[in-house]
């Protein structure tokens, strides 16, 4: 992955708010539905066609300073190369 990409959500991508802050997903374009736990819903509100991949990782950190850097890097990687492999984000 290119840590320095900006990435932006899929304008073809509706969203729902669920219990537990989950977020539930609908790409139009392919009638896929992903649903989203916490932390993943909060990565897809940082994807915002400005913030790049370290950006997200540095923010994420600050609110998370109890996981390792290393933790929130492979997870935050893993999530956006998901969404974008499924074409929720650009």
């Amino acid at each position: 992955m290119n840590k320095g990409k900006i990435f932006r959500k899929n304008p073809a991508v509706t969203t729902r708010a669920r219990k537990n802050e989950e977020l539930t997903l609908l790409n139009a374009e392919t009638a896929e539905i992903v649903i989203l736990n916490f932390v993943a819903a909060y990565i897809w509100s940082m994807i915002d066609g400005k913030k790049t991949f370290n950006t997200i990782v540095g923010i994420l950190h600050q609110k998370f300073p109890d996981v390792s850097i290393d933790q929130i890097k492979r997870d935050s990687e893993q999530t956006i190369e998901e969404l974008a492999s499924r074409r929720f984000i650009l």
